[in-house]
């Protein structure tokens, strides 16, 4: 069945501050493929800004392209990227119809695509155009309705009480009507379902645990292997009230109708409620319902979800102008990717306007209460160190804390207080302070999420550390010059030259690229008569991609220059690497100690190659593989971003997007998935790769280039592929370590 799908957009800075913009005719047919490959994409969108493609080139402009047709594409994704206000509005008929249009991911999408504009202050909503309905508004003596769904032996794993007291303190006693019993607890789908048609809430705040969420835990609750892993919707209590039952999105959203008259507001607090619970609810009947697109962390839920009320509340209930001060206030967490609010609404937000109506000015807070005082007893602090502390991993940002939150108990207003964190390393203490300002009451701010805890690590005896070492870590938080809390724990200092090849610490092997070791410079030096020969070219210098397009084989002699003096000037032999006395870790050797030694391992060759090829601006890669390492470079200085496209493209084509977390666990890294893309791009001359231990003995460049491609042989062989280039430019960049004299000695 074909559909359309319009865009109302609000642009308030322009004469023209309103347009209707429609999509060619779409089936799902057409849209779904497209959906794919946008979802790739998005996850991958630092790595094409690494590597500095234009506007023009924007795989996202294509997509749009695909969506609009050519007839005045120019004009309308101008207007598109320098909106203030996009409303996606979707028609509605059956749920088999439209189904990749309202799970698209158009938040995201027009976000990226107003970001290339610079354009930082887009709001998306959503209207499910279901035919002609009749606005209704939340008035006084409304009834609320919060239901927590914890069944089985999610009673006891999770805990939704912090957030419905939040979304009760954020509506209005003016809007709350009496009501003693205004949470539901456990309910199975009769008690839900009976408690709907008995109340006839107004608004309805929902708790509970997906599908997906739930089958990343299933593996600890033993008997329930079986339950839905990949369609929408929640779990609740069975009929005798122990079990757990499956509530699909669409039976979930006739639950929530099943009164009369419907809601005026459905908040659903779960992964990835917007896509199927939401849109559903509102196609039932209810006519406004806010959910979430992608994971949502516990705490930003009710942070999320309690200031949502909170400014529904201060804006009389004008959804737009309230929703747009939500998202203001929760830009950095969104941008983290905790999730994404997504609001679906029965009545069209936007409108024609000739000003900027939609924004309005929350109440004014009078006879604000003074600040009080803040006692020990009014704060909880809790925090879990990670147990072993890794320098590259803390140098590129991350947390040293498992989990780091204090929460304020009192309520009212009070002043800033400071928290310190010291590391301590004999002697030495590296420290980090923050002040910070709880405005909210009851409530527990997550210190490791909502700042960069980073300790300076210019301290010698941090970077000094030759093997693992015990040390201390001491948390305190002051008010107003007094010490309110203390505590120490303690946790392993890892060298600094330590890596460790995990999924989740591989990331950081960029930061064990040193191009400016001082060695590198003495190798591209003894490598300029070499490339001058290979060249035939007195005036050849190493000059990245810049000759590229006069010299065909310009990359190529510029790094087999690079070979011949690894191997003619530096004698190098393969050594073991030295002990860690830690599972998957391996110490890593610096050019200048290489070099000094004449000795290094295949990862360590593979790390001196790729950190000259950075010196002379090629762009170099990474290849792991089960127990070797081996580098390689791309042929033009858009092989990385021409290579993530191809990527997006083989994922779409094959559906294979929803494995993408483990495919692309990091922009500038590509697993297992990407061996066939990574085949074609050597193959066709895109990509190269070689074998950096038969430096030590004394190989060709070209035998030992080929001996590089013949190892991919199949893709169960991958580990990884990491693209230096990327990770040095995407947006949480992973940059080398500072190299301090005498720490390999």
């Amino acid at each position: 069945m074909k559909y359309e799908i319009t865009f109302r957009c609000l642009h308030n800075s322009q004469k023209e501050n309103y347009r209707l913009i429609n999509t060619r005719i779409l089936t799902d047919k057409i849209l779904y493929p497209i959906l794919k490959r946008a979802e790739v994409l998005l996850k991958a969108m630092p790595s094409m800004k690494s590597a500095g493609q234009s506007s023009s080139k924007n795989p996202l402009f294509e997509l749009m392209q695909d969506l609009l047709g050519l007839i005045n594409f120019s004009q309308d994704l101008q207007f598109l990227a320098m909106s203030d206000v996009i409303e996606v509005s979707i028609p509605f008929d059956k749920e088999e119809v439209g189904y990749a249009a309202r799970v698209f991911p158009w938040e995201d999408f027009f976000h990226e695509i107003a970001r290339s504009e610079n354009n930082h202050n887009l709001t998306i909503v959503r209207h499910l155009n279901r035919g002609p309905v009749e606005s209704t508004n939340v008035n006084s003596n409304s009834v609320f309705l919060g239901v927590d769904c914890r069944p089985g032996e999610f009673e006891e794993k999770y805990d939704f009480k912090r957030e419905l007291d939040f979304v009760i303190d954020g509506i209005s006693d003016d809007v709350l009507g009496p009501n003693d019993n205004q949470i539901l607890e456990n309910p199975n789908r009769v008690e839900f379902s009976n408690r709907i048609k008995r109340d006839n809430p107004e608004i309805v705040h929902i708790s509970a645990i997906d599908f997906g969420f739930g089958a990343t835990i299933f593996g600890e609750i033993e008997g329930h292997d079986d339950l839905p892993t990949r369609a929408d919707g929640i779990f609740i209590a069975g009929q005798d009230g122990d079990e757990m039952y499956s509530l699909d999105a669409a039976a979930l959203a006739k639950i929530i109708n099943s009164g009369t008259p419907k809601p005026s507001i459905v908040s659903i607090a779960t992964c990835n409620s917007a896509r199927r619970m939401s849109a559903l609810t509102v196609a039932l009947g209810t006519q406004v319902s806010i959910g979430v697109y992608g994971n949502l962390d516990d705490t930003f839920s009710s942070d999320l979800f309690s200031a949502l009320y909170r400014h529904l509340n201060n804006f009389d209930w004008d959804l737009l102008p309230a929703f747009i001060e939500t998202l203001q206030q929760f830009s950095a967490q969104i941008s983290m990717s905790k999730g994404t609010p997504v609001l679906w609404s029965a009545v069209p937000l936007v409108h024609e306007v000739s000003k900027k109506k939609w924004v309005r000015k929350s109440k004014v807070e009078e006879n604000r209460e003074p600040k009080a005082v803040l006692t020990a007893d009014e704060i909880d602090v809790e925090f879990e160190i990670k147990e072993n502390l890794n320098y590259s991993a803390m140098h590129n940002g991350r947390s040293p804390f498992e989990s780091f939150t204090i929460k304020k108990n009192r309520r009212g207003p009070t002043n800033p207080f400071d928290i310190v964190v010291e590391l301590v390393v004999g002697n030495e203490t590296a420290s980090w302070r923050q002040r910070i300002d709880i405005l909210q009451d009851r409530y527990t701010l997550n210190i490791d999420k909502e700042f960069v805890i980073n300790f300076p690590l210019s301290a010698v005896a941090l970077r000094s550390v030759q093997e693992v070492t015990r040390t201390s870590v001491f948390v305190t938080v002051d008010y107003g010059g007094v010490n309110l809390w203390r505590k120490t724990a303690s946790t392993r200092l890892v060298p600094v030259d330590q890596w460790k090849d995990t999924d989740e610490e591989r990331k950081w092997l960029p930061s064990f690229v040193w191009p400016r070791d001082k060695k590198i410079a003495m190798i591209i030096n003894s490598a300029e008569r070499y490339l001058k020969v290979l060249g035939d070219d007195n005036s050849l210098t190493f000059d990245g991609y810049q000759s590229a397009s006069a010299y065909k084989d310009a990359v190529d002699i510029q790094v087999q220059a690079i070979w011949n003096a690894l191997v003619y000037d530096h004698k190098i032999s393969y050594v073991n690497p030295p002990p860690t006395y830690d599972e998957f870790s391996q110490r890593l050797r610096s050019p200048s100690t290489i070099i000094k030694e004449g000795r290094g391992t295949c990862l360590d060759l593979s790390l001196l190659f790729c950190a000259c090829l950075e010196y002379v601006g090629i762009n170099p890669v990474m290849i792991l593989i089960s127990g070797h390492a081996f580098p390689g470079w791309w042929n033009t200085y858009e092989g990385g971003a021409n290579f993530l496209n191809q990527f997006s493209e083989f994922v779409a084509e094959r559906d294979l997007s929803s494995s993408s977390e483990e495919t692309m666990s990091d922009a500038a890294i590509y697993g297992r998935e990407a061996f066939p893309v990574i085949l074609s791009n050597i193959n066709e001359g895109a990509l190269s790769v070689i074998e950096t231990t038969r430096i030590c003995e004394g190989f060709g460049f070209w035998d030992s280039v080929n001996e590089g491609a013949s190892h991919l042989v199949y893709p169960e062989i991958l580990d990884a592929m990491i693209d230096i280039f990327t990770a040095r430019n995407m947006k949480n960049a992973i940059t080398p370590l500072p190299i301090l004299e005498g720490i390999y000695d």
